[in-house]
């Protein structure tokens, strides 16, 4: 495990999508911050590997709370969260 400091910024947030796991800013985020080809977020999960749970994280509340508001297209801000990933 390593431990990564996601830093979701506005240009993610431009650039992400609405109810899309792989492609929403965070998923954007975690991909540029850890160097990781993919990634896939969901309130629950941050999965690494497209072909199954082999490479999942847990993420923090904040993450959860962020998706939400984006995908019901409320303002959001530009954030940092921490996470273990495998």
């Amino acid at each position: 495990m390593r431990r990564v400091t996601v830093e979701v910024t506005a240009e993610d947030i431009a650039a992400g999508e609405h109810f899309a796991c792989d492609r929403c800013p965070i998923a954007i985020a975690v991909k540029r911050c850890s160097g990781e080809p993919f990634a896939s977020v969901t309130h629950y999960r941050i999965r690494l590997s497209p072909d199954g749970d082999s490479r999942v994280a847990k993420p923090p509340a904040a993450v959860g709370d962020f998706i939400w508001a984006f995908d019901q297209g409320h303002p959001v801000q530009p954030f940092s969260f921490e996470v273990e990933l495998p």
